[in-house]
C-alpha cells in the first residue's frame, strides 16, 4: 500500500476499525480526507493511525506489572466522544489488548485518571458481566486472562469509583 498524507501525517498503515482489513480510500486526492470505505464490510471508517503518528497521552504501570498506554487518535467515536488508541501489555511486554475503539466520556479529559479507569472497566469485563457477543472476537489468551486473578486484581485495584468509600490505587506513570 502506498503512503498517504492525511491531516499532515504520512500514513502507510490504513485499516478498517471494524474488520481490520486494508481500507480503500473513497478519494485519496481530497486534502484532509478523514473517511474511507471498507470494501470487505462496507463500513465508512475513520482512518486508523499507527501509534507512531499519534500523540501519546499516558503510559502507566498497573498492579501485577501490566502496563496501559494511550494515544489521542485525533478522531471522534460514533456519538462524538474523543477516540483513544490503547495497548494493554502483560508483565512480559506482550500486547494483550489494543485498539482505537474507545470513546472517552464527554465530561472526562482524555488524559485523566477517570478516562483510564473507564477504559480498564471495559478491558476487565469477563463472561457474565455483559452479553456473550462482547467476547466473540476475543483470542483464547484474552479469554483466559479475563477469567483470571490478574484481571480481577486490576479491576479491583484501579477501576473502583472513589466515592465507594475506597480509593483506587494511583496510576504509576512510566517516564518517556
Amino acid at each position: 500500500m502506498s503512503k498517504i498524507l492525511v491531516q499532515g501525517k504520512l500514513l502507510d498503515e490504513v485499516y478498517c476499525d471494524d474488520c481490520g482489513e486494508d481500507l480503500t480510500l473513497s478519494d485519496p486526492d481530497v486534502p484532509g480526507l478523514e473517511h474511507g470505505l471498507c470494501e470487505r464490510c462496507a463500513h465508512d471508517a475513520g482512518l486508523a493511525l499507527s501509534p507512531e503518528f499519534m500523540d501519546e497521552l499516558r503510559h502507566v504501570r498497573l498492579s501485577g506489572g501490566y502496563t496501559l498506554q494511550t494515544w489521542d487518535t485525533g478522531q471522534r467515536a460514533e456519538h462524538g466522544q474523543k477516540r483513544l488508541h490503547y495497548e494493554l501489555r502483560t508483565p512480559t511486554g506482550e500486547i494483550l489488548f489494543q485498539g482505537s475503539d474507545f470513546g472517552c466520556a464527554p465530561g472526562d479529559a482524555i488524559d485523566s485518571d477517570q478516562s483510564l479507569r473507564s477504559l480498564l472497566s471495559f478491558l476487565t469485563l469477563k463472561p457474565g458481566d455483559t452479553d456473550r457477543d462482547y467476547f466473540a472476537e476475543y483470542t483464547p489468551q484474552q479469554l483466559e486472562w479475563c477469567e483470571g486473578s490478574d484481571c480481577e486484581s486490576i479491576a479491583c485495584d484501579h477501576c473502583i469509583e472513589p466515592d465507594d468509600g475506597n480509593l483506587p490505587l494511583p496510576f504509576d506513570e512510566i517516564e518517556k
